[in-house]
């Protein structure tokens, strides 16, 4: 009888071990709504678990995320993007974040260089990547880490590392300036982009937007319910 014991023991140790060995990591923040969004796939309602590369995909209302660190982003309505915790990937839509958490837009890594910068992110199948300053600096680099530009407060620049691959004259036919180094990309004024000059600068073409994306204000889908949301379309 002590060594059937003796063996259940031993059995439940295991067994203990093996699923502490396989256990996944542990949440690494919250999404919330006034309504449903999609969560991992599938739908949520009112608040969900963030994991280590959850998708998130909201439809007519906003959602917003805040992560075990600190980081609080806001994801707007018909916005997609995947969430890890020391970045958030955004695939599709509108975004406004502070600073604790870098974005990354189709190869670009976008960041508030100060502690209390908000920033907003647009990825737009026909626009690219806008990027707008609502407060301090936003840095935007490159994957290998080459700085493309400083939005300044109050300001917005657009971004397409696909066309300038492709050839910016060609498929922009606009004004060309060309810039490939980090000192000569410190900021947009230092770049010489101005409205309708499109810049070359470490293989991202860059241009001046005009609009309302770097106004402060509400995002879209942000404070309705599901229901208001729905009625007004």
């Amino acid at each position: 009888m002590f060594q059937t014991l003796r063996r259940m023991i031993l059995t439940m140790v295991a067994c203990g071990a093996a699923t502490w060995l396989t256990a996944g990591p542990g949440p690494i923040g919250m999404a919330a709504a006034n309504g449903s969004f999609q969560l991992d796939h599938a739908r949520v309602w009112g608040s969900g678990t963030l994991f280590d590369g959850s998708s998130i995909e909201t439809s007519k209302i906003s959602s917003q995320l805040k992560l075990n660190g600190g980081a609080v982003m806001r994801l707007a309505a018909d916005s997609r993007a995947t969430v890890y915790e020391s970045k958030m990937v955004l695939e599709h839509g509108l975004m406004e974040s502070g600073a604790g958490l870098e974005v990354e837009a189709r190869s670009l890594h976008i960041m508030p260089a100060t502690n209390n910068g908000i920033m907003r992110i647009n990825v737009d199948a026909s626009r690219g990547v806008e990027v707008a300053a609502i407060r301090g600096i936003v840095r935007v680099t490159t994957a290998g880490g080459l700085l493309v530009a400083k939005v300044a407060e109050g300001s917005s620049l657009s971004f397409d590392p696909e066309t300038a691959r492709a050839g910016v004259a060609k498929k922009l036919g606009a004004g060309v300036a060309a810039a490939g180094t980090a000192a000569a990309a410190g900021s947009a004024a230092a770049a010489g982009i101005g409205v309708g000059t499109v810049a070359a600068i470490g293989g991202v073409a860059t241009a001046a937007t005009v609009g309302g994306l770097a106004a402060a204000g509400s995002l879209p889908g942000q404070g309705e319910t599901e229901a208001a949301a729905a009625a007004s379309r």
